[in-house]
């Protein structure tokens, strides 16, 4: 189960229906039929994964044979069926027809509104009938998602020009229908609409750059330009062997809804509000395979192509099922795993012996599979980390616990970086570390162990203790003279811990600046810079901030720091340490400048040395990126 479909079935959890519509519906981005289908279905049969999954695997098998019958009245049998079979044996399609969310059910009232249309507005004699299914499921495309909303408005529109002079009544006597019917959720259209969506300020999604719409087309085709290749080269072929072909409407038709709602969700992302992702272009991506494949509708040698067809279908099926890359969790973070570990250290090592601590963005994320194993965990320390001030959080729970193992996983959200360094301290021996997709798990244990797996590998250290000359090493200001210090110079009852103490304050508030090109550091965006800074009984009367900058010749490119009082226990005088950790962005170059600093916010700090190490990182929490740019 990902985080999305669990947090579909979190917004399930109300006593009454109308308590579901307002709670779960209205706050969320989508119109409201998954969630009113989910509440039925759940109640009837269950919330398995099997249960809750099975109806939207109907609902995309259906979107195949609604496809090939589209294309056989539009382009013949051959080009119906190409595209039928292309959408039933790619990675994007299949991934996101098993997928308990609006795709798959929006695909199929998409491709249900347009051969209804087709029947509508093409046919020499349409009937009641036609209005009426075409009214219902272009209803039900605008309840399921926004994006199957806007193509059957396309669609609607395309209508009005195409329709026949004789069944114009009837036409828009179905359009007013299929508005009355979704009227009922206008109200909760506009709530959602005023709320905003996953882009803009505080939401996770950026707004797309020009390359969004060539990487659409190679995320389509299981992420292969060569299967693009041939896809073009089979339209190409049929252009071939049909012989003359005839430009129709139908190759606009197909052309227009495809690139429309590609461009105007695109342009819409980068005016107003972030909204385009790959997923949402589901609906429209039927008419690009019919735009492809078309070229088929005039074919001579019927036994020829259907035996090509087996041959496309067989090579189709072996590059996506050998590359097993539609499984859901090679695109979303895990959560199973993270219960099943938990669940077998305490089989294993005892329940009192194995703590954990989670990141996730509901506690009813591991529920859920409590409940599927039938067990519930115990020991759990917490189920959310946004780090800055959760990290004391953390750091007070690692303390207090007497555990001798420690879990942390997290899964689909920001994790911070400095959670396993918080862990080390009590816990010095990581004996298994498992990442995937956007989500880890880490075992740590008080004890050594042979078991240690997957590990995080150091590509670069340096540090300083202010004393010697260092290699990148210098002063912020070459003004500001800094002076080791000795015990004799100290306050009474501080006592010096390393050979040389650098005192900070409100005059000399900068430490000594690292600096060096980002390439000796780490070459790759997924790759993490982890700075420790060490200094004598941290309270919170001082609080100093660990920075990370990039420059470009005069232009910073980026900034960001991690501040003491984040990981200082009020309570104690014994710290010693914190932590910054962190991944750069991807638009920086391996010739840029990277520079590393304490800078002292408040009160006096007695820096005893900071250092700097770069490590591997989570190669797969975005899936694989490029190395940054010479």
């Amino acid at each position: 189960m990902t985080a999305d479909e669990a947090s579909a079935l979190l917004r399930l959890q109300y006593t009454s229906f109308g308590e579901m519509l307002e709670n779960g519906v209205r706050p969320d981005g989508h119109p409201a039929f998954v969630q009113v289908l989910l509440w039925f279905w759940t109640h009837l049969f269950g919330d398995s994964e099997f249960v809750v999954r099975l109806p939207f695997v109907l609902a995309g098998t259906g979107s195949v044979i609604l496809l090939a019958i589209i294309g056989k009245k539009w382009f013949g049998p051959v080009a119906g069926l190409l595209a039928a079979s292309f959408l039933a044996l790619l990675e994007f399609s299949i991934m996101y027809s098993q997928l308990a969310r609006p795709y798959a059910f929006g695909l199929f009232f998409g491709l249900w509104a347009v051969l209804a249309w087709t029947n509508l507005v093409c046919a020499e004699k349409p009937n009641r009938k036609h209005v009426f299914v075409y009214a219902f499921a272009t209803a039900l495309a605008m309840y399921t998602h926004y994006f199957s909303f806007l193509l059957v408005v396309l669609v609607g529109f395309s209508g009005l020009l195409l329709m026949r002079s004789h069944n114009w009544k009837m036409y828009l006597s179905a359009g007013v229908l299929a508005v009355l019917l979704w009227l009922p959720h206008l109200s909760f259209s506009l709530t959602q609409i005023q709320t905003g969506g996953v882009g803009g300020p505080g939401g996770w999604l950026a707004a797309p750059t020009s390359e969004f719409i060539p990487q659409h087309i190679y995320v389509t085709f299981n992420h292969s330009w060569k299967l693009v290749v041939i896809a073009i080269g089979i339209g190409v072929l049929g252009l071939l062997m049909s012989g003359k072909q005839r430009f129709g409407k139908y190759h606009i038709l197909a052309f227009l809804w495809f690139v429309l709602p590609l461009v105007i969700g695109y342009f819409y992302s980068v005016w107003r509000n972030p909204v385009l992702q790959h997923s949402v272009l589901l609906f429209s991506f039927p008419f690009l395979l019919l735009l492809v494949f078309s070229t088929w509708q005039n074919l001579i040698r019927p036994h020829v192509s259907a035996m090509g067809l087996l041959l496309v279908m067989a090579g189709l099926f072996i590059h996506t099922f050998s590359m097993r890359a539609y499984k859901l969790t090679n695109h979303f973070g895990r959560l199973r795993e993270l219960v099943a570990l938990k669940l077998y250290y305490e089989k294993t090592e005892g329940k009192e012996n194995v703590a954990a601590y989670f990141n996730v963005d509901a506690p009813y994320f591991l529920g859920y599979y409590e409940k599927q194993f039938g067990k519930k965990m115990s020991n759990v320390l917490g189920t959310i980390n946004n780090g800055f001030s959760e990290l004391l959080d953390l750091k007070k729970a690692v303390k207090t616990t007497t555990a001798n193992y420690f879990i942390y996983g997290w899964s689909t959200r920001f994790s911070p970086g400095e959670a396993e360094n918080i862990i080390l301290e009590k816990f010095p021996y990581l004996i298994n570390r498992t990442i995937w997709f956007n989500s880890a798990v880490y075992v740590f244990s008080k004890q050594p162990s042979m078991a240690t797996s997957n590990s995080n590998k150091q590509i670069f250290e340096t540090q300083t203790d202010f004393l010697s000359p260092q290699k990148d090493w210098a002063n912020t200001n070459s003004e500001m003279l800094f002076q080791p210090l000795d015990s004799t110079s100290l306050d009474s009852g501080q006592r010096v811990f390393g050979a040389s103490i650098l005192k900070l304050d409100s005059v000399h508030n900068y430490s000594p600046m690292f600096s060096s090109t980002l390439g000796k550091l780490l070459v790759n965006p997924d790759q993490e810079i982890e700075v420790i800074a060490e200094a004598q009984q941290l309270t919170a009367k001082n609080n100093a901030t660990i920075v990370i900058q990039v420059k470009r010749g005069d232009s910073l490119l980026f900034w960001s720091g991690m501040e003491s009082r984040y990981q200082t226990d009020t309570l104690s005088n014994a710290e010693k340490k914190w932590y910054f950790r962190t991944r750069l962005p991807e638009n920086l170059r391996q010739s840029d400048e990277i520079n590393v600093f304490v800078w002292c916010m408040k009160g006096d700090l007695l820096l005893e040395n900071v250092r700097i190490r770069t490590w591997t990182g989570h190669t797969h929490i975005y899936g694989p990126r490029p190395d940054y740019a010479q």
